[in-house]
């Protein structure tokens, strides 16, 4: 499936205005994190009721739920636009090499478009997620969702549960446990976490040719931002992934790169 002009124009012009250099995973600003990390939610306002932000992140590798795609560095522009809890998320993975589609081009583009409950004090979001892979000759796929978080001074918990109707007919579910430090006066923000997803029997099947219901991978990541302006965080971050069980393991040594991997990113966020 070929990328519409619109959409890539569009990710370019994310990726040239967040002026990123080249740098864990689970959720949607998702992704802008390493796999597991928190999701950003940083936006202000730009009209009445509208919310927006753009980010790039550079990576040594793309690894999301387990699952090694590319071992090389890759670029990951994204835009996000909220109003009255609605949101609309466009993400891409710009290979800088020509590992994965044998050139340097998008691998993977995730539209997202959800809505996030104006509780007090828990975050919670549904939404839905269509999978492109615009230069692979992997099939188009689409997700259902639901996030909850509950932030709080002590251990914020993340639990994230996502259902592929289209491919794998099945269900991941995301778990995660982490703190936020707030440092020179919350103008820095030190994150430190582990998390661990969980495969359905179909979902694992699909995605790791093992047909059981099983833990598929660990995480152990931090990630540092820092405020440059009132509109631009820049930020670091590092994780290490493994995986459980060995048939997931199996399965991933030959579908994938690797069945374990270290990520470093680094980050540009800009709020409009």
């Amino acid at each position: 499936m070929k990328l519409p002009r619109v959409f890539g124009a569009m990710l370019a012009a994310v990726f040239v205005s967040a002026a990123a250099c080249s740098v864990y995973a689970e959720g949607e600003i998702k992704s802008a994190d390493i796999p597991g990390a928190a999701t950003a939610d940083k936006y202000i306002e730009i009209q009445r009721g509208l919310e927006a932000a753009v980010a790039a992140c550079l990576f040594n590798a793309y690894v999301s739920r387990g699952q090694v795609n590319n071992d090389q560095p890759i670029v990951e522009p994204q835009v996000e636009i909220t109003k009255y809890g609605v949101y609309f998320n466009a993400c891409g993975f710009l290979d800088l090499t020509d590992r994965v589609t044998g050139h340097r081009d998008f691998e993977e583009v995730d539209l997202t478009a959800g809505y996030k409950f104006p509780l007090k004090d828990i975050k919670a979001r549904l939404g839905i997620i269509d999978y492109l892979y615009p230069n692979q000759s992997s099939p188009e796929t689409r997700e259902v969702f639901g996030v909850f978080e509950y932030p709080n001074f002590i251990l914020t918990p993340r639990i994230e549960c996502y259902y592929d109707f289209v491919r794998a007919r099945g269900m991941y579910v995301f778990a995660a446990l982490e703190h936020e430090f707030n440092l020179l006066n919350d103008k820095m923000r030190f994150t430190p976490g582990v998390s661990s997803g969980w495969g359905s029997s179909t979902y694992n099947d699909y995605f790791f040719n093992a047909g059981k219901g099983a833990l598929n991978d660990g995480n152990v990541y931090t990630q540092l931002e820092y405020d440059l302006t009132e509109t631009l965080t820049f930020g670091v971050s590092a994780s290490y992934m493994w995986l459980y069980d060995a048939d997931i393991r199996e399965g991933a040594h030959d579908k994938y790169f690797d069945t374990k991997h270290w990520i470093f990113g680094v980050k540009l966020e800009y709020d409009m």
